[in-house]
């Protein structure tokens, strides 16, 4: 008798189980190019798409192997510990992070997408180009990888206001990467979880808008300059751009987030006449110190690295 209400309960169990594994394949499958749309539509202020894919892959890994061992130690009259619990709780766990993963994704980006402030209209800087080509060189029957959400993309940093890395399809990325100063002009709306969503990258242009930078003389000169002392900056002049500059920076482990200690400037010699870069850094212990590196903005020659 007690067996057949075992035999029952286990029944009943498996109705709920396998209905649930169907829809979350189903939802699985409904999401599959719908990740890949709204992932082209998002901006990150912090992180990226794969630090966000493994916070959840951890999350959902570590609920579902404590719930199945908790159940287990509920359900077991003998040790609840043995090793084949483990095992079936990480079968459990992948599993459920195969199919919950690309789902848990888009609800993020549609939750952020919810409530949005206005459309606005900026400007970014693309300091570097990383194009993530999953593109299977050949077929391998064994494999599972065609389970897995696996798009090709391209991860473009940028430098501007709040955010710093958007996502454009793959053969995007490979031709802005053989560019050279490229802006983006794009029109988003700051989303409540942090991230932008973009509505529209008007343009990707190789020139900027003209600015105003300093043109500096010798003190000796200084008297003798004339009235106009900023001149408009062509990008002719400043072919050494600000992606140069972070690959610069990033060889020498110099961190250009931190702008306590480091910062960066650009002017004109007006005694040679020629763009330079100047990229200043602190010494924390001793701040009347500072190491100058000087970048010829034609060339990238380094022109003087010493302490002032």
């Amino acid at each position: 008798m007690r067996k057949t209400t075992d035999t029952q309960k286990k029944v009943a169990l498996w109705k709920i189980i396998v209905p649930v594994f169907v829809f979350l394949f189903l939802l699985h499958c409904r999401v599959w190019h719908t990740e890949e749309e709204m992932l082209m539509h998002t901006a990150f202020s912090s992180g990226g798409y794969l630090g966000l894919n493994q916070k959840i892959v951890a999350v959902l890994m570590a609920i579902t192997m404590c719930s199945w061992m908790a159940y287990t130690r509920k359900r077991s009259t003998g040790k609840w510990y043995h090793w084949r619990n483990f095992v079936y709780a990480f079968m459990c766990g992948a599993a459920v992070v195969g199919l919950c993963t690309n789902i848990l994704v888009v609800f993020l980006f549609w939750l952020n997408s919810c409530f949005t402030s206005g459309v606005q209209t900026r400007e970014y800087i693309i300091v570097n180009i990383a194009p993530h080509d999953r593109t299977r060189k050949s077929h391998n029957p064994r494999s599972a990888a065609w389970l897995l959400n696996t798009f090709s993309y391209g991860e473009i940093f940028i430098q501007g206001d709040r955010y710093t890395r958007i996502y454009l399809p793959i053969d995007s990325a490979y031709r802005l990467s053989g560019e050279r100063g490229i802006y983006l002009k794009m029109e988003l709306e700051d989303g409540w979880l942090g991230w932008g969503v973009i509505r529209k990258i008007n343009s990707v242009t190789t020139t900027k808008a003209l600015e105003k930078v300093e043109v500096r003389f010798p003190e000796d000169e200084q008297a003798q300059a004339s009235d106009s002392c900023l001149h408009e900056k062509s990008e002719k002049a400043f072919k050494y751009t600000w992606r140069d500059i972070h690959i610069f920076a990033k060889l020498r482990n110099i961190n250009l987030s931190d702008t306590t200690h480091v910062s960066v400037n650009q002017y004109i010699d007006g005694q040679k006449g020629i763009p330079v870069w100047e990229i200043d850094i602190r010494d924390s212990i001793q701040p009347d110190m500072a190491r100058v590196i000087l970048i010829h903005g034609e060339t990238g020659e380094v022109m003087m690295d010493s302490y002032e």
